[in-house]
């Protein structure tokens, strides 16, 4: 069974989790019963199985959402994980550099982030602000968001969206001295796979470069076509040389398909 079935709706408003506990409680009673019934059986026998509802599986970010509205943290895997390999090649920053102010201090930063929860606000002077809370791998960070960075990208601002912050952590805007970080950019995480990819670099040992494994990877890339190079990166272990070529006719689309499929054949990877 999988998670949704158990939350599933089923006649009278009833939850299948709830009939489940119910079921089990009888269950639980019969087998402690020394009651025989007519024919010599026990009433343990008599009770039926509930019968599976057939629903479809909750999505990825439908269940992590649920296990960190429940229980404060992702269990089955975290919101980033589709980007993992992006946010490796590209970013250069993460949430947790943000406690460490004077050790980042001038630093260009470049990160990805989950939009975790947003508050709107109005300044006393009638200027609109937003309080953010953002989450990564690392950890979870609140900003106080003022002037056109707020309603430049006050739309992006909501629970669940992915992003990417670009910015540096310099003296504050207020003339106090405390270092904070100043946002310079954001956008959508999904950028990172569509704008900034120029190639896809496999690495491969000249001795597992076959027929059987050209096909393959043949077949894959045909079905994930796109507008991405294929560099490939020949290695020669006995005499230490690389051969590097690139696909002249072949195009990808960079997605998690195929750094799985990759994976499954051992292929080395990596973006630029």
């Amino acid at each position: 069974m999988h998670r949704a079935q158990y939350f599933a709706e089923i006649k009278n408003n009833q939850v299948f989790i709830d009939l489940l506990l119910r079921y089990g409680a009888a269950y639980q009673n019969s087998q402690g019963s020394d009651q025989i019934d007519l024919f010599g059986k026990n009433e343990l026998f008599e009770l039926a199985e509930p019968a599976i509802p057939e629903v479809e599986e909750w999505s990825l970010n439908f269940k992590l959402s649920r296990e960190n509205d429940v229980i404060g943290f992702y269990i089955s895997a975290h919101p980033l994980d589709d980007y993992l390999v992006e946010i490796q090649a590209f970013c250069s920053g993460d949430l947790s550099m943000l406690y460490q102010p004077e050790e980042f201090k001038g630093r260009d930063l470049f990160m990805a982030v989950v939009v975790k929860s947003v508050v709107h606000r109005t300044r006393n002077n009638g200027d609109p602000f937003g309080v953010v809370t953002f989450e990564d791998y690392t950890a979870q960070y609140e900003m106080f968001i003022f002037g056109d960075t707020y309603l430049k990208f006050k739309h992006l601002f909501q629970p669940g969206i992915f992003l990417t912050l670009k910015g540096r952590i310099d003296k504050g805007r207020f003339g106090n001295g405390k270092l904070e970080f100043s946002i310079k950019d954001i956008d959508q995480v999904k950028n990172l796979r569509e704008n900034r990819i120029q190639g896809l670099n496999l690495t491969i040992p000249n001795r597992d470069l076959n027929h059987l494994l050209i096909d393959e990877l043949n077949g894959l890339f045909l079905e994930n076509q796109g507008s991405c190079k294929v560099n490939f990166i020949i290695s020669d272990t006995i005499d230490g040389f690389d051969l590097k070529m690139s696909s002249r006719s072949m195009r990808i689309n960079p997605s998690p398909v195929i750094y799985k499929a990759l994976s499954n054949m051992n292929i080395a990877y990596s973006l630029n």
